[in-house]
C-alpha cells in the first residue's frame, strides 16, 4: 500500500518534471474549432514538452523584437540588395533607413498577430498530432484555424485567455486584444507592401 502511493506519487512527480508520458488522455479537453478537430491542453501542474517550451520560448523571443523569423529574413535580404546598389541607386540607403527604423519601431509593437497566434498553437495539442514531437504543418494548420475562430466568437478569446500569462495580459479584454492585433496587422501589412516594392 505504501509502495503503491510512492509510486504513483513519484511517476506524477516524473511527468510534472518534464510531461513526458503524456497521452491525449492525461491532457484536458481545450475546445474544438470550426472544422471539428478537438484540442487539448497540459494540466496546470505540468510543464509543456521540452520540445514545445523550446518552440515557446522561440516565440516569445520573437515576440520581444517584435518580428517573426521569415519579416526578419526578408528585411534583412531588402537591406543587404539595398546596400549592395547603394552606390549605384540613391534609393538604396533610403530603403535601408526604412528597415533600420523598421526594426526599432518593431521592439514596441506590443503584441504581433502571426506569433501571438503561435504562442497559443504551441500551447495546445490537436487531436491528431504527436506530443512530444512538433510538426510545423499542423502548427500552421492550427494557427489559421484559431485566426478564424478568433473572429467568429468570443470563446476563442475564453478558452485560450489562461494561454497568456507570459504576455502579462490576463487582465486584457478581448477588444482591446482585438484592438492590438487590428494595429499590427495593419503595421505587417503595411511593411509588407512596401518590401515588395523595394
Amino acid at each position: 500500500m505504501i509502495f503503491k502511493l510512492f509510486e504513483k506519487r513519484f511517476i506524477k512527480y516524473l511527468l510534472k518534471k518534464n510531461g513526458s508520458g503524456f497521452t491525449k488522455d492525461n491532457l484536458v479537453y481545450a475546445f474544438s474549432d470550426l472544422d471539428g478537430n478537438s484540442y487539448y491542453s497540459f494540466p496546470k501542474d505540468v510543464s509543456l514538452p521540452v520540445v514545445r517550451l523550446g518552440k515557446l520560448q522561440e516565440f516569445y523571443t520573437w515576440l520581444s523584437a517584435g518580428v517573426t523569423g521569415d519579416e526578419l529574413s526578408k528585411m534583412v535580404d531588402v537591406a543587404d540588395a539595398a546596400l549592395t546598389n547603394g552606390l549605384k541607386d540613391q534609393k538604396g540607403m533610403a530603403k535601408i533607413g526604412f528597415i533600420l527604423s523598421e526594426l526599432k519601431d518593431r521592439k514596441n509593437m506590443v503584441l504581433h498577430p502571426e506569433l501571438y497566434y503561435n504562442i497559443i498553437a504551441s500551447q495546445l495539442i490537436r487531436h491528431d498530432e504527436k506530443i512530444n514531437d512538433w510538426n510545423n504543418e499542423i502548427q500552421m494548420q492550427k494557427v489559421e484555424a484559431f485566426k478564424l475562430m478568433d473572429r467568429e466568437s468570443d470563446s476563442f478569446f475564453l478558452a485560450t485567455h489562461e494561454l497568456l500569462m507570459q504576455l502579462s495580459s490576463l487582465s486584457i479584454t478581448r477588444q482591446q486584444l482585438h484592438d492590438l492585433l487590428d494595429e499590427s496587422i495593419l503595421r505587417t501589412k503595411a511593411m509588407n507592401e512596401i518590401l515588395q516594392r523595394v
